[in-house]
């Protein structure tokens, strides 16, 4: 629901900043404002915790009060002066991706893509006030500013249940195998050992095998970085 064409129908944290529009609410990152089928209104709000970065979504009920008041309120405020957003969105961004940037671990292998599109594999050495990177040839610091994105890798993993399964089904194919190689006819006492012997070694092969696989596969995780926003100002 648009409360003012100087925000449009979802709220940002600098947008309700320079509008106070939930001036009460703490590490808001987001609000939608909607109308359900019963003209009742609601506020759908997304809170980040800012030790964490764990998002935390609520829903707080609204009054047509509240929304015509806000609505004046707004539309009074002068538009949000670009170089007051400018000023403001560098400085929450760069809070929000310091943050995610030092949760990693050191010597943790990453991928760094810059915001001129270069891109750097390495270890992690330093991760604030700036993130240092160790790469094949040499040592490469970045500042926090100049990231657009950052992964790292983790060994995939397969559930106890699966694993079980693809178990079952190796030994069972190199037991079938062993048997046609026998002859495909009634086993003798020495096939049969064969046989035998075949499905528990392929059995006891197999996980050291799959492990190894897994970890040359690793699952690329990407993480959250704020990205640059486009202001909301007067037109021209």
């Amino acid at each position: 629901m648009l409360l003012s064409r100087k925000i449009g129908t979802e709220i940002d944290s600098l947008e309700n900043a320079y509008y106070q529009i939930f001036p009460t609410v703490e590490n808001l990152q987001s609000a939608q404002i909607v109308e359900d089928e019963s003209r009742r209104l609601w506020a759908y709000i997304v809170k980040q915790i800012p030790s964490t970065g764990i998002e935390i979504k609520s829903v707080l009920p609204l009054t047509r009060q509240w929304f015509d008041d806000t609505k004046i309120a707004v539309d009074l405020t002068p538009w949000m002066p670009y170089e007051w957003w400018l000023l403001h969105n560098r400085s929450e961004r760069l809070s929000h991706n310091q943050k995610q940037i030092a949760r990693l671990e050191h010597n943790k292998e990453l991928k760094i893509i810059l915001t001129d599109g270069n891109t750097y594999y390495g270890k992690a050495l330093r991760l604030t006030p700036y993130l240092s990177l160790q790469t094949k040839k040499d040592t490469i610091a970045f500042a926090v500013q100049d990231i657009s994105q950052i992964c790292y890798y983790k060994a995939r993993t397969i559930s106890p249940e699966r694993r079980l399964l693809i178990y079952q089904i190796i030994s069972s194919t190199a037991m079938g195998s062993a048997w046609l190689i026998s002859g495909a006819g009634l086993p003798s006492a020495e096939s049969l050992a064969l046989i035998f012997a075949s499905g528990v070694s392929f059995y006891l092969m197999t996980p050291p095998i799959l492990n190894y696989i897994l970890k040359k596969i690793p699952h690329e995780i990407s993480i959250p970085l704020a990205q640059p926003k486009s202001p909301k100002t007067k037109p021209k």
